[in-house]
């Protein structure tokens, strides 16, 4: 035979392989998920920042004449 018997339901199929390819054969998940990170990084960044600049006029007022 050109087939084998096995029945589907002996397969063990991986949930993340099927995202994985999913995704991969969907350009716009993968637009959109790249915008989604780059937002989340500039977010970061601008946290990052804004809790530096404080921690700065802190320690100039703490240490200040």
């Amino acid at each position: 035979m050109l087939f084998d018997d096995q029945r589907i339901e002996d397969e063990q199929v991986d949930p993340r392989k099927i995202w994985l390819s999913i995704r991969y054969l969907d350009p716009e998940e993968t637009d959109a998920s790249t915008a989604a990170d780059t937002a989340a990084m500039i977010a970061l960044v601008a946290l990052v920042i804004v809790v530096c600049a404080v921690w700065g006029l802190l320690w100039l007022k703490v240490s200040g004449p």
